[in-house]
């Protein structure tokens, strides 16, 4: 392979200044490459280049291929006088060797093309003969793997059997649909793969559940009471300092412990009750929030008198909420052995104001009388 090499200076006609050739095999060293030889500058010609650094413009390369297009690459001649003219190159070839693309560099891979010109070298020249390395494109795998021999010219295309497996992902089927997967031994007879286990055919659906049960438990240890009291937290400790994620877990913890004292009291208690008292676990969450703000307020304002006002209002709000019921009184009666709402009520509030004890403050009858 032998291809005409012009170049051209700025926007000047191209003009042939050497070839891009193959090596004779003989001379060949070392991985598969091309070699640019560039014929000697003309007094012209140096002459051009020295005013086309001056000017910093561009040095244009085109490589006129047998079919198609010319291929063209260009570098400003200050990058390459910068570089003491010294080039680096790389072919591209398709699958059938021809050149597609031709890059051109520096070795640096720097240039300054801004500010002064760089001065070219005494007696400056292109190198006659320049190594040009070669890249492919990779090979993808085959879609048509080698068949065996064959004796029997019956068995040379046996019937494609069981090949929805080998479609998975693309239009074809799956599942039990498309049967164990088939390989063709020595003989050419198809010798079926194994049977999968109920472990390797489940294991998507094991993990499934598992993370579900997970998930459960942690919910059922009480997940809710503390991220419902964390919210309230975020808001209570901008005004007290005091106020922590481990106050938030001692409280949902006694709490947890009030409700499950009551429940073993009466020793039996059915869904719908437990599910009542998630509902009031929220409520009690939100009412020692209220009640930790007042706190808060009574004790870390310099007003007196704007403190008792914050903190009544605050009272209020913890009595409203205390007499808000989520299920209708005679559904919650019809539990088998639960206690009614108010003594469960009472008893978590003990719980909280045991733990933050407020002078003159006490709980006021809900609205709600078992």
């Amino acid at each position: 392979m032998s291809l005409t090499l012009e170049h051209a200076f700025g926007s000047g006609d191209f003009s042939a200044i050497g070839h891009l050739e193959s090596p004779p095999r003989e001379l060949r060293e070392g991985p598969p490459h091309l070699e640019i030889k560039r014929d000697p500058f003309s007094a012209q010609q140096s002459s051009a280049f020295e005013q086309l650094v001056a000017q910093n413009g561009y040095y244009r390369l085109r490589v006129q291929p047998s079919e198609g297009a010319p291929i063209m690459t260009a570098m400003r001649a200050r990058c390459l006088a910068g570089s003491g003219l010294r080039e680096a190159f790389e072919a591209h070839l398709d699958t059938s060797g021809h050149v597609v693309a031709l890059s051109w560099s520096t070795p640096t891979g720097s240039c300054q093309a801004q500010g002064g010109a760089p001065a070219l070298p005494q007696g400056w020249s292109f190198a006659e003969v320049q190594r040009v390395p070669t890249r492919m494109p990779a090979r993808g795998p085959s879609l048509h793997p080698a068949r065996p021999a064959f004796s029997d010219p019956a068995q040379a295309m046996p019937e494609p059997q069981f090949l929805g497996e080998d479609l998975q992902g693309a239009g074809g089927v799956s599942g039990k649909a498309a049967g164990p997967k088939s390989v063709v031994g020595k003989d050419g007879k198809q010798v079926p793969q194994p049977e999968k286990t109920w472990l390797q055919k489940n294991w998507l659906l094991i993990m499934i559940g598992a993370a579900v049960v997970i998930n459960i438990v942690s919910n059922a240890n009480g997940g809710s009471c503390l991220e419902s009291h964390r919210a309230y937290s975020d808001f209570t400790a901008t005004a007290t300092d005091e106020f922590s994620l481990a106050d938030n877990e001692r409280w949902c913890q006694r709490l947890q412990q009030a409700e499950y004292d009551e429940l073993v009291a009466q020793q039996k208690c059915d869904k719908q009750s437990w599910e009542y008292l998630e509902y009031l676990q929220l409520d009690l969450t939100e009412a020692a929030a209220y009640h930790d703000l007042a706190l808060a307020t009574t004790s870390h304002t310099e007003s007196s008198e704007y403190s008792q006002t914050m903190a009544k209002l605050i009272r209020t709000a913890i009595r409203k909420k205390l007499g808000t019921v989520h299920h209708d009184k005679e559904e919650l009666l019809k539990t088998k052995g639960c206690l009614p709402s108010e003594l469960i009520r009472n008893k978590a509030l003990t719980v909280i104001l045991t733990s933050y004890p407020t002078e003159g403050f006490v709980p006021v009858e809900s609205s709600y009388t078992s």
